[in-house]
């Protein structure tokens, strides 16, 4: 990173980033202004599988005021969500082998598209949405969805002015057994799949298909890519336990980290983390608490931050406000949104919550920036 000289042009660096076995980059790009980039959060969106129902809330300035006319009822049964990347479309697939498809108002309001659901599907339980253009494929705006039951992972086109779903690549393998995650990166080369009947997660390309395949811990059920695209995160509900890999663009792809597993609470659920990719956060579902680890910038190392954060419930799902601020936790057993601040040493703060539906399983939340 350079900063420009208005006057003579000359560039004076200011930062060097680390990116593992990123050689080869080819992507520049200039901001126009001195004034720092204004995130602003607005609205978070809760599944409720137990009542089939979803719950909107207006999170703008940290609150958590519920939208009028939520809940709203899906009888599908929703359970997992997702946000185009734009904000403007969200979706939900369901318990009964479908996915909703929703519109997001300027109000927040979620309004069902005409023709939803798309059906065929067995069980999706984890969605995922990104935007790909690479060298060899695109530009595809694209849906993916895990389906354990079938074994599959299906890939649906969304429609970027109408939000509307149209199948793309429906039925892939995925080579394990019990797809119940998916990660894609920020620049959309790469897919990574969860397996939790096989313990194992396989990495993907798009328009190619699955590449290489790594082992994890026992019964993994929740993974992420960290921000600056370097490092892999996998929960593993079995053994307690998060493990950790280097993310690189040539074979092998996936390299264990040093230290890796880190242990953290009973039965992990989900993971998350902030929008810098400074801290993770792992939901203890067993354990009702949440883990805190800083994440070493340049190894991907996880270093546990020291403190006992205890959750009102069983946590299931994680979100994280677009400017980092808070965290967000939906507790299952007893249906409610719990918000916690995240201090600056990455330490948690409990913030208030909000009653949602009956066993929530998943929260998005979208915002804004400019």
């Amino acid at each position: 990173m350079f900063s420009i000289d208005q006057t003579t042009g000359a560039l004076t660096a200011v930062l060097t980033e680390g990116l593992v076995g990123q050689a080869g980059g080819g992507l520049v790009s200039f901001t126009t202004s001195s004034a720092p980039v204004k995130y602003t959060p607005t609205f978070a969106y809760i599944t409720n599988s137990g009542n089939n129902s979803i719950t909107e809330y207006n999170i703008t300035g940290g609150g958590l005021t519920q939208l009028k006319g939520s809940p709203i009822t899906d009888t599908n049964g929703p359970q997992a969500s997702v946000a185009t990347p734009d904000d403007e479309f969200f979706y939900t697939g369901n318990t009964n082998g479908s996915i909703s498809e929703y519109s997001i108002g300027k109000t927040g309001a979620l309004k069902k598209l005409t023709g939803s659901p798309i059906t065929g599907l067995t069980n999706p339980v984890a969605l995922a949405a990104r935007i790909v253009d690479t060298v060899s494929c695109g530009p595809y705006n694209w849906v993916y969805a895990a389906d354990p039951t079938a074994n599959v992972l299906d890939v649906y086109n969304f429609d970027p002015t109408t939000g509307a779903l149209t199948p793309s690549d429906t039925g892939q393998g995925t080579g394990g057994n019990g797809p119940d995650a998916i990660a894609v990166d920020p620049f959309g080369a790469f897919t990574l799949l969860v397996n939790t009947g096989s313990d194992d997660f396989y990495i993907g390309q798009p328009c190619v298909g699955f590449l290489s395949s790594v082992g994890t811990g026992t019964s993994p059920v929740a993974m992420l890519i960290d921000p600056s695209n370097q490092f892999v995160y996998v929960a593993n509900s079995g053994d307690g336990t998060v493990s950790g890999y280097a993310l690189t663009l040539a074979s092998p792809y996936l390299t264990p980290l040093s230290g890796s597993p880190w242990t953290v609470g009973t039965t992990p659920s989900a993971l998350v983390t902030d929008p810098w990719g400074s801290y993770l956060y792992v939901a203890n579902s067993g354990s009702d608490t949440i883990s805190a680890f800083t994440i070493d910038p340049l190894s991907g190392a996880l270093t546990a931050i020291s403190g006992t954060f205890p959750t009102a419930g069983s946590p299931s799902a994680l979100a994280v406000s677009n400017n980092g601020n808070l965290l967000y936790v939906t507790d299952k057993d007893i249906g409610e949104l719990q918000q916690f601040t995240i201090n600056a040493d990455g330490t948690l703060t409990s913030a208030g919550g909000g009653g949602v539906g009956t066993a929530p399983t998943s929260v998005t939340t979208i915002g804004t920036y400019k």
